[in-house]
């Protein structure tokens, strides 16, 4: 076989494997492949990790490893409905749309074999709320936003650096 023949060959077979979604928030045009060996293998490295900051970043890496298209995505900028529906389209397209799980009741210990459907979750379109602006008090008002990972990160990052603070950055008041 030539190599313009095999790598035409090997360029297919990867091309069949790429899927194309659309963002709930935007509509923006998604393309994805399905997870590799080796970032499934740094999945089960961490599957047991209660660390919130690990987990998340393992997560980051997995859509950097299966977004193919637009190139150089900014998963900063992605609102966290989003990063949530692309994870479970990576899963779907890399080990199927359904999961079987045991499901042990918290008050008699007694388990049950449940099912789940991937196809059967429904994410709804994103909708701009029409008044992100609510008063709270003479000419002082709460700006509503969805997160970004970028802001989840940031709320990590202060409650790492101080664990008894519930204090998040704009949320301090102005009353007295």
């Amino acid at each position: 076989m030539s190599n313009d023949l095999r790598q035409s060959f090997q360029e297919n077979i990867i091309n069949s494997f790429i899927f194309t979604v659309q963002l709930p928030s935007t509509g923006q045009i998604i393309k994805l492949k399905p997870i590799d060996t080796k970032t499934l293998k740094k999945l089960l490295i961490y599957e047991k990790s209660e660390d919130f900051a690990v987990v998340e970043t393992l997560l980051d890496e997995i859509l950097l490893s299966c977004i193919i298209e637009p190139e150089n995505f900014n998963i900063d900028n992605m609102l966290i409905f989003d990063r949530i529906f692309l994870l479970f389209e990576i899963r779907k397209m890399s080990k199927g749309e359904s999961i079987q799980t045991t499901w042990t009741c918290p008050a008699c210990n007694s388990q049950s074999l449940q099912y789940l459907n991937f196809n059967k979750f429904k994410f709804i379109e994103y909708k701009d709320p029409e008044n992100k602006l609510i008063p709270i008090a003479n000419n002082v008002y709460l700006e509503l936003r969805y997160f970004t990972r970028s802001d989840q990160k940031e709320v990590n990052l202060r409650l790492q650096a101080n664990p008894n603070s519930n204090r998040v950055k704009g949320a301090e008041s102005t009353l007295n």
